[in-house]
């Protein structure tokens, strides 16, 4: 990590701050109304700052290609080039495009928007929210109450049955209507809205069923996109592979497991800091690309603008063969690997008792298993916050309570005292995961983790999914026992953390909890501001889910992403590999000056 990266997460907590005013309207300082909440738990004063050794951030190999990767890319306003396509690999497909139904969908950047987004911040290694389709919100002093202006002269694309109509409020309101309702895979947010009004045209009013500081993000924070209902009601209710939005780029064409083509939005209102107009590009292609081998090979040859990730490759040798064969070739340093995880389904047996969940968690020696898996020097341990949210210092395995330990006799003991004899578990059970290839996919963790529990008498099943099946059953958790799981945000945060794993019902609130006390925390997280606060409840959460074993946290590779040496401007915030894209790069091979 950076010295600069270093500090900047030293501040992460105090950034909260920051967020909250936007979450409030852009400025406004008048100081919020903390919502009264009595009997939250206890968290000691001893337990608010640990303080552990040496960071345990990815360490990149010296002589590599790697030791010289860049920050992510600064957005680059001199010279820039309009045309050309930019051509990116994906490995996720779905056979349809309703964002109700499915949730996660990210082959869609360039065509849909939100009225608010968190965003790249080329200045920072930190998100932030930022208006896009809002000009401005705000929220009453009992946070109760919302009020969203939004941005005139905003058209949806030049698409029947739309035809470029103006974006209005009414959107606004039939979109959160539409995710309230209760077969939405996103109700767990959207069922807080007591009711929705457009105001006037470009104003939308949002009463709340109980206060909520951070109700901009509760809704638009992940890929909640809007759809125009003309779109809805033309499919008959649910939405295919035709897709219509207010975005830079217009759809042309989606086939399943082959491609995505998008083509320059003509009348797309936004500009760049400079003034130009946007996008850059005539067009973005999505290229579906099933493994690791043929996306080297056509990165390597110039047919993709994005090569696979350092995870995909295995090693920093492997990058830098990629590197000779094809000179100039970009490299961002994303500073912090995605966290993963292995879920359990705790709404049946064994997996409801905590001491099984402990053993789980101690029977698996984490330095031998990312030794198995990475090139030494180059891990990290997961963690279920960053530090900065937790303590002053980075922490390491050994801060991860005193179940993440690699201790098999004490986990055997928690077995036999759980019913098990001799503390063995040849039980019909599963661990699902996603198909795919490369060193670091879900397939080797799965395998890994397999025969980490074996060598202790504990058997379960791999089962791989298709991906989609895999991201469906993971987010609606039906799942049967046991699955591998990951924090995907772009605002890896303690926002986040609380409400999307802790939140009852919430997509990300994959091992099932639901504990009143710490619904308590989570709603308290809400409305409160004080730094020193919002790091006690922190570790409270900390405390329950390490100590709990609700998620058995695995080491990860540190990240890095590859791109074509034509690449400008393609901005991705540090610490997360796709929440924070900017599918508006311009390419330096490109034909024109003007659009």
């Amino acid at each position: 990590m950076s010295n600069r990266s270093a500090l900047l997460y030293l501040v992460f907590a105090f950034s909260l701050l920051i967020v909250s005013a936007a979450c409030r309207g852009g400025g406004d300082k008048e100081t919020p109304t903390v919502n009264p909440l009595t009997s939250l738990p206890t968290v000691s004063a001893s337990a608010v700052a640990p303080t552990p050794s040496a960071s345990s951030a990815p360490q990149v190999i010296q002589g590599s290609v790697l030791a010289k990767a860049m920050d992510p890319f600064p957005f680059e306003y001199n010279n820039i080039k309009y045309g050309g396509t930019f051509r990116y690999a994906w490995t996720r497909s779905y056979g349809y495009l309703d964002f109700k139904y499915v949730p996660q969908i990210w082959d869609v950047y360039p065509s849909v928007q939100k009225p608010v987004e968190w965003v790249a911040n080329p200045d920072d290694s930190l998100s932030h929210l930022e208006p896009v389709l809002a000009e401005s919100w705000k929220a009453s002093t009992d946070f109760k109450t919302y009020t969203i202006t939004l941005r005139k002269g905003v058209k949806w694309q030049n698409v029947a049955p739309l035809n470029g109509r103006e974006f209005t409020a009414e959107d606004v309101v039939y979109n959160v209507q539409r995710y309230s309702e209760k077969d939405s895979v996103r109700i767990a947010f959207y069922s807080q809205v007591e009711s929705v009004a457009a105001s006037d045209r470009y104003t939308v009013t949002i009463k709340l069923k109980e206060p909520n500081g951070w109700l901009m993000n509760d809704l638009w924070g992940g890929l909640d996109w809007l759809l125009p209902q003309e779109l809805v009601k033309e499919a008959g209710g649910t939405i295919g592979t035709k897709l219509i939005g207010t975005g830079p780029y217009i759809l042309k064409e989606y086939i399943p497991n082959q491609r995505a083509s998008y083509v320059r939005n003509p009348d797309y209102w936004g500009k760049d800091a400079k003034g130009n107009p946007l996008p850059y590009t005539d067009g973005i292609d999505f290229v579906f690309v099933a493994d690791n081998a043929t996306a080297t090979a056509a990165f390597r040859t110039g047919q993709l603008d994005t090569g696979p990730s350092f995870s995909s490759l295995g090693s920093a040798a492997a990058v830098d063969a990629v590197a000779k064969s094809l000179p100039g070739m970009r490299i961002v340093n994303l500073g912090a690997a995605q966290p993963r995880h292995l879920s359990f389904n705790t709404r049946k047996a064994p997996w409801n008792d905590v001491r099984v969940r402990r053993a789980f968690n101690m029977y698996i020696d984490k330095e031998k298993f990312a030794e198995n898996i990475f090139e030494a020097g180059t891990w990290v341990q997961s963690t279920p916050l960053t530090w900065s949210d937790v303590s002053y210092k980075p922490f390491t395995l050994a801060d991860l309570g005193p179940y993440a330990k690699y201790a098999p006799g004490e986990a055997k003991q928690l077995l036999i005292d759980a019913g098990f004899p001799e503390g063995k578990m040849k039980i019909k059970s599963s661990l699902e995961f996603a198909a795919g290839t490369g060193t670091t996919s879900h397939g080797v963790f799965a395998q890994n983790l397999q025969q980490s529990y074996k060598q202790f008498g504990i058997e379960f099943d791999l089962v791989s999914l298709p991906q989609a099946a895999y991201y469906s059953k993971w987010y609606l958790r039906t799942y049967e026992d046991l699955s591998l799981g990951f924090i995907n945000t772009g605002d890896y945060s303690l926002l986040w953390y609380s409400q999307n794993k802790f939140l009852d019902n919430a997509l990300q609130n994959i091992s099932i909890v639901s504990d009143p006390e710490v619904q308590k925390v989570v709603k308290a997280i809400k409305v409160e501001w004080d730094p020193i606060k919002l790091r006690e409840y922190a570790k409270f959460l900390w405390d329950f889910d390490t100590l709990g074993s609700w998620n058995i946290w695995v080491p990860v590779q540190g990240e890095f992403n590859l791109y074509s040496p034509r690449t400008r401007s393609f901005a991705i915030r540090k610490g997360a590999s796709y929440t924070g894209l900017r599918m508006l790069p311009w390419l330096a091979d490109a034909n024109r000056t003007g659009p």
